[in-house]
């Protein structure tokens, strides 16, 4: 599958992919106009001032694929893994996200992300290709990704790992498909589907219904918050990786023109 590697930074305009965000005076911030990391509540909204981190940046051994920089801050002593999007200092990728085919293009943020910060998020919107997806690309066979040999630590506890995301939409009736890869690209694992609950994603002849949010209620014009636990994935995290692009995080949307796909706080940690 041919790939269009874009590689997406909060607030940077890359490859055609515009990035902003409306702060909103005093929401979810300290008076001096600072961001509380977590500052929000179960659906990334307003909390009346409680500077408590949000329950899943209370947890430990973070493999952080993308999160804002305030809340980055806040867990930085528990990272054991940062696989932000990056370059080396010759512009190699190191970690990216790769739109496949160019069937995404670059949507445009507003408001607040999951944890209130006020930077930009991932945000696509399906092409005219008829399909979609895209992932963020591991290791790309060319750099070596610092942290990469703590992943196969996962598989010393896998039932307490899990899979967090924030996923934001105004459109009714949506769903996407997810997966995880590991120790190479060759090996998707379990599908699952996220978004509206009573819009199964279909993938051919199968049909995918979505999982719930952490609240039980999926809300359209809000963050949702998806736990998804990681020995359900099918996969052998005691391995090391394979020098190959591996999709550790791959979504698809479905090939309706215009569907919308905002992630936040994407990263996989231990409770």
């Amino acid at each position: 599958m041919k790939k269009i590697t874009w590689l997406l930074l909060t607030g940077a305009c890359i490859a055609g992919l515009t990035f902003t965000s409306c702060e909103k005076d005093g929401e979810n911030g300290n008076d001096d106009g600072s961001l509380i990391p977590g500052g929000g509540d179960d659906n990334g909204g307003d909390n009346g001032g409680d500077t408590e981190l949000h329950a899943s940046l209370q947890g430990s051994n973070y493999y952080v694929l993308f999160l804002d920089d305030d809340s980055y801050a806040a867990i930085e002593d528990k990272v054991v893994s940062d696989f932000r999007p990056s370059t080396t200092e010759d512009g190699q990728a190191v970690v990216n996200i790769d739109v496949w085919d160019g069937t995404y293009t670059g949507g445009t943020n507003s408001g607040l992300g999951f944890y209130g910060a006020a930077t930009g998020w991932v945000s696509f919107v399906v092409g005219g290709s008829g399909w979609s997806g895209g992932a963020w690309d591991l290791y790309n066979g060319v750099v070596d990704v610092p942290g990469v040999e703590n992943v196969p630590a996962i598989a010393e506890d896998l039932d307490s790992y899990y899979l967090h995301f924030a996923y934001k939409t105004n459109q009714e009736g949506k769903s996407h498909m997810a997966y995880m890869c590991w120790p190479s690209a060759d090996y998707a694992g379990t599908h699952f589907a996220f978004g509206d609950p009573d819009t199964p994603y279909v993938d051919g002849e199968i049909s995918y219904e979505p999982v719930l949010p952490v609240g039980g209620e999926f809300v359209v014009g809000e963050w949702n918050e998806y736990e998804i636990p990681l020995n359900t994935m099918n996969l052998d995290f005691s391995q090391e990786p394979m020098k190959a692009a591996i999709n550790l995080f791959a979504f698809l949307s479905g090939g309706v023109a215009g569907t919308t796909l905002d992630l936040d706080a994407v990263f996989i940690y231990k409770k």
